[in-house]
This record gives structure tokens, sequence and C-alpha cells, in this order.
């Protein structure tokens, strides 16, 4: 399931009349490379859930066969956030699914990633990656005495990210309310730790470009060399 009915504000003037998932890179639309993607790692039966100028999605795949996959289209009338659009396709889905976001490109094994998520055995698996951020002033650390204790410039920043892939189960539908802007990030998964489900991380250092703004895109020029002028 391609998670593609977001407005993309943050990519504008661009995406006032181009959905994100159709924005080039190098010379095909994002969503032309997550569907490569996810045919190398054998997958061929996708849902597209799309809003947001969604016709021009549909206009350019049609049902897929001229890309050698299956494409279902689960339509909604406005950007219902990743849970919200995510809820929109719960018709298509029996069994244990993959979700990602229609903005990203990565390189993780997805057979790795569902053999992971059957062993452990829970209601969905998110992939990470490390993540590093540099802090551009000097940190200390205080003692009770107000002595400086510890003292570290600039340092990095360790962290560990989601990046916007999910192996998920069927139950999680129950958890998203319908017709309502809902964020799988800031409302679903952190509603099923509250709740006590098992929501296990896969860690992978994994290739990854996010295409959040107009910066991001300029930067994959370098790697997607673009026939277009961003």
């Amino acid at each position: 399931m391609i998670l593609a009915g977001g407005m993309g504000s943050r990519l504008r003037p661009y995406t006032y009349i181009t959905p994100k998932a159709m924005l080039p890179v190098g010379d095909r639309p994002i969503l032309e490379h997550i569907i490569d993607y996810l045919k190398k790692n054998g997958i061929r039966e996708l849902v597209v859930a799309t809003a947001y100028h969604g016709k021009q999605i549909e206009d350019y795949f049609g049902d897929g066969s001229e890309f050698d996959v299956d494409i279902h289209y689960a339509r909604a009338k406005k950007p219902l956030g990743t849970a919200g659009q995510l809820k929109t396709a719960e018709a298509y889905v029996s069994e244990t699914f993959l979700a990602m976001n229609g903005d990203i490109l990565i390189d993780v094994n997805v057979r790795k990633l569902v053999a992971f998520h059957t062993r452990m055995a829970g209601i969905g698996t998110v992939a990470l990656r490390h993540y590093q951020v540099p802090i551009k002033y000097g940190i200390v650390t205080l003692s009770s005495s107000e002595r400086i204790a510890e003292w570290r410039e600039k340092p990095q920043l360790k962290l560990i990210m989601n990046i916007g892939l999910y192996t998920l189960e069927p139950e999680v539908f129950s958890y998203i309310k319908p017709g309502r802007p809902v964020s799988l990030e800031r409302d679903t998964f952190p509603l099923l730790i509250r709740k006590g489900k098992r929501l296990h991380g896969y860690l992978s250092e994994t290739k990854y470009y996010d295409i959040a703004d107009v910066e991001d895109l300029r930067r994959l020029e370098s790697h997607f060399p673009t026939k277009y002028e961003i």
C-alpha cells in the first residue's frame, strides 16, 4: 500500500498543480521509482491511496499493466494523513501487508523485513535506520553543585529514525477512525504502544531520501540526473 494523498505544501509552488508523488526525480515521477523498488522486492499487487490531484496519478499509472504491476486505488476526497489514507484502503486488505509513504526512496530488503515481522508476531513492524543530528554548540552537564561535570563540543546526537515503511496486520485498522485526518506517526503508533500492542522496529542501514521540500529535490539531482530544472 502506497500512501500518496498528501498536498506536499512544503514543495510549493510545484505541488499547486501536481501531486507530490508525481514530482520528477530524474526523468520519472517519485512514485514510479517506488513502484520499481517494490517490484525488485517481489511485490506486484499494489493499492495506491490518493486524494490531492489523485486523478493525475491514475491517468499516468492506470491499472499498472504498463508497469508490470496490478494497481488498485483507494480514493479520498481530501488528504486524511498517513493513517487516514491507510484506512481508506481497508477493503483491499485481508492479511499481513506492507505500507509505504509515497515520498521516500529507500533500498530496504522487504523479504527480510517481512520475515522479521513474522518472527516477532506483533501488530506491526516499523523500518528504522540510525540518524545523527549535528549540534552546533558546546553541550555541558552540570553537577548538583553547579560545577561543569562534562563538556562535549559540537557533539553528534545519535538517534533512531522512522523511514516510512511498515509491515502491518489488518488489526491495525480497528485503531484508526474513518473519514478524518489521522497520523500513523502522531496518533496511531503511540496509541498502539499505550494499548500494549507489540510494535517492533527493524533496523536497516538503508539508503534514505525523503522528498519533503524543494531542497530535497535539488539534492537528489546528483543521484538522479534530471532533464527538469528544479
